[in-house]
């Protein structure tokens, strides 16, 4: 079970509108920049508060989402996004000019560290030029949109609080109308500690990273040490945390070698050091249950994270539409 599935089923048109907000939020609409130095040449297709938002500003949005998508829509598709990157384009611009009246302030080092933040997720220096050039940015522009972003994003930290918390009984509801997502296949619940391998490397890296693996086998025989190697060897921050435990993983998840492993292996034995394409692991299965029902009280968790955040987004988009009732948003032409 995963436990943003709720979240997807139970946002219908909004959860378009708010994909298209957090790209705005996450910097994705900064190609938008190269647009909006253009604008005396292009059509407006809105003015919100009297500043202009042009169709290609619009088209700019739409062909970054149909990018991500990796498919292409058809006409009415098209259209359909469109509109909602027009409305996604006038929210943005209603926060930024909240956030200028506040006033909130990013400093340069601010903007700077998150400008570092987007190179490393794009993965480094030249991956990140590679895509500033396609946006068509300059380092001033990009800046200036980051500076942006920090500070919208800011202000609905302001008037969106992140401790928004649910009831039982809501959780409970939630969760008997959503039975369904709740479903699962077999599963096993395990420890797991990995010596990473970058993919091609040489077969003497490869060497060190197995002895290294081997020496570590060595040393596990209980849950206290995989606690004192999650810190290191963990398969992620959030297993690093609980001593190497991964939750539970359906049967097929994983690379056919751990799956294997997973779904053999006696309950609190230590495996071998098993190779996967991602380096060489050492595992532990901790339990495992049959295909059914996840128990409320282990979906629990991710019951109230997706009301939460269910809650979080209808209260942005409650201050997204008093912006709006107090804006002068003028559409000169209906947009195709």
């Amino acid at each position: 079970m995963r436990s943003t599935g709720p979240a997807r089923r139970t946002g219908g048109g909004y959860g378009t509108r708010r994909a298209l907000r957090m790209l705005c939020l996450a910097g994705v609409l900064a190609t938008a920049g190269a647009a909006r130095a253009r604008a005396d040449e292009l059509e407006i297709v809105a003015r919100v508060n009297g500043t202009p938002i042009t169709e290609a500003m619009v088209n700019q949005v739409v062909r970054s989402l149909i990018v991500q998508r990796g498919s292409a829509p058809n006409s009415d598709e098209i259209a359909q996004l469109s509109d909602a990157a027009l409305d996604s384009l006038i929210d943005l611009e209603l926060l930024y000019q909240a956030a200028q009246k506040v006033p909130i302030r990013v400093t340069d080092q601010e903007v700077q560290a998150e400008i570092a933040r987007t190179k490393a997720q794009l993965g480094g220096d030249k991956a990140f030029a590679a895509a500033l050039q396609r946006s068509g940015l300059s380092p001033s522009q990009l800046a200036a949109e980051t500076r942006k972003t920090l500070m919208v994003d800011r202000l609905l930290a302001q008037h969106v609080p992140q401790d928004v918390r649910t009831t039982p009984e809501a959780a409970r509801s939630f969760y008997d109308q959503h039975r369904d997502t709740f479903q699962h296949g077999e599963q096993a619940r395990i420890r797991d500690l990995v010596v990473r391998i970058a993919a091609g490397a040489p077969p003497a890296d490869r060497t060190k990273a197995r002895q290294l693996a081997d020496d570590l086998h060595g040393q596990l025989h209980s849950e206290a040490d995989f606690t004192r190697f999650a810190a290191t060897y963990a398969a992620d921050d959030a297993a690093a945390a609980r001593g190497g435990d991964r939750g539970f993983v359906d049967r097929g998840a994983l690379p056919p070698a751990l799956d294997g492993a997973v779904f053999s292996l006696p309950i609190g034995q230590v495996s071998q050091v098993i190779e996967a394409p991602d380096g060489y692991h050492v595992i532990a299965v901790i339990e495992r249950r049959p295909a059914g029902l996840v128990p409320f009280e282990d979906a629990r968790p991710a019951v109230e994270q997706t009301l939460a955040e269910l809650e979080r987004r209808r209260l942005q988009q409650a201050y997204v539409d008093e912006l709006r009732r107090a804006a002068t948003i003028d559409r000169p032409r209906a947009h195709p």
